[in-house]
């Protein structure tokens, strides 16, 4: 590990010594980690991390998300960790028309699951708790939340109080017009893939 080019080196000595004596071992480790994700283990998967500095992959995942705690992160932060994981990652889907969506990160998990919450609406992880399942309107909500599209995220919250589902009861089509007519109204050039992919959903996917 070639750490002479590390960035935050001194920031890291700083606070280490302006916190001599009254921190504990894992504090050390919290700090150290920060260090590490900053530099030489930006990008890398948990599994990764785990064999090169061996250490259980329960500990990494812990320690990320103490350093996210520590080192707390603003909304454009999390706007743009959410758009390379819709954008980059693959989408599954379940047979009652919900996404699937892998998010490792525990601290965006828990913001976003704050967000949708606040807009009316929940969702479910897996029993490993990484994969997130949302509605296609939920991730609307989202999308429009991170955009400040309030007029947006006020119709895909009526929709989502009036029906269970989130979506409209009157079949995919509907959904697929409504929601043509957010990404028209909101004039988007962000996160194009997603656009793509939710219309898509819309028109292929079949109730049941």
């Amino acid at each position: 590990m070639d750490t002479k080019k590390w960035k935050e080196v001194d920031t890291f000595l700083q606070r280490c010594f302006e916190r001599f004596g009254s921190m504990n071992k894992n504090d050390y480790e919290v700090e150290l980690m920060y260090l590490y994700l900053n530099n030489e283990g930006k990008d890398k998967s948990d599994h990764f991390i785990s064999t090169y500095l061996k250490m259980p992959i329960s500990k990494v995942k812990r320690l990320r998300y103490e350093v996210d705690l520590q080192h707390p992160k603003d909304k454009d932060f999390y706007k743009n960790e959410f758009y390379t994981i819709v954008t980059t990652k693959t989408f599954k889907n379940d047979n009652q028309g919900n996404i699937l969506i892998a998010v490792n990160n525990k601290a965006l998990r828990e913001y976003l699951s704050e967000l949708i919450e606040e807009k009316g609406s929940f969702f479910d992880c897996n029993f490993t708790g990484n994969i997130i399942k949302l509605t296609p309107i939920d991730l609307v909500l989202l999308i429009a939340d991170f955009e400040d599209k309030k007029n947006i995220s006020e119709r895909a919250a009526k929709c989502i109080a009036e029906n269970s589902k989130g979506l409209p009861q009157d079949g995919w089509a509907d959904a697929s017009d409504f929601l043509k007519s957010v990404f028209k109204d909101a004039a988007m050039a962000v996160a194009p893939n997603v656009i793509t992919f939710l219309i898509n959903y819309f028109n292929t996917v079949k109730t049941k």
